[in-house]
């Protein structure tokens, strides 16, 4: 957290607070369900709805997009970096992107130095998204980017 000077000590005096401890009873619900192997299995039945998502994610965009794609990093987490050939994402493509309800974070948004390797590139999310979503947020983008092409 960065914070002026004249924030920074009254900011420790309220996070003292928060810090101190979670209170009792949720440490022992948390602790039993450590023990009783719930967490562990939450977390094999997650990562395997976050790996059919992310399937669909791909699925769905060979379909609208077939072979002008490419995925970066697969191990991303509950998202993913598409690599679109020949898109440049400048603001009024993401502007136009957006007005599609479809959200879309330009690569080049995170990156230090030259973003210029980086302007075909967007973060898409799908972990809280359903399925259909999917589909229909795939289905916009696809509408978007040919729209812009003309």
């Amino acid at each position: 957290l960065i914070l002026p000077d004249h924030l920074i000590t009254p900011y420790l005096e309220l996070k003292k607070y928060s810090d101190v401890h979670t209170e009792a009873l949720t440490q022992y619900a948390l602790a039993e369900f450590i023990e009783s192997g719930g967490l562990e299995k939450h977390i094999w039945k997650m990562k395997k709805i976050y790996a059919k998502k992310r399937q669909h994610l791909i699925a769905e965009l060979s379909r609208c997009y077939p072979n002008a794609f490419e995925i970066k990093g697969h191990a991303a987490g509950l998202h993913m970096v598409v690599h679109f050939n020949g898109v440049v994402f400048d603001a009024p493509l993401i502007n136009h992107i957006n007005a599609q309800q479809v959200r879309v974070y330009p690569i080049e948004n995170y990156v230090f130095g030259n973003p210029a390797p980086y302007d075909s590139d967007i973060l898409l999310g799908y972990a809280h998204l359903t399925f259909a979503e999917i589909s229909t947020g795939i289905t916009r983008l696809c509408r978007a980017l040919q729209q812009a092409e003309s």
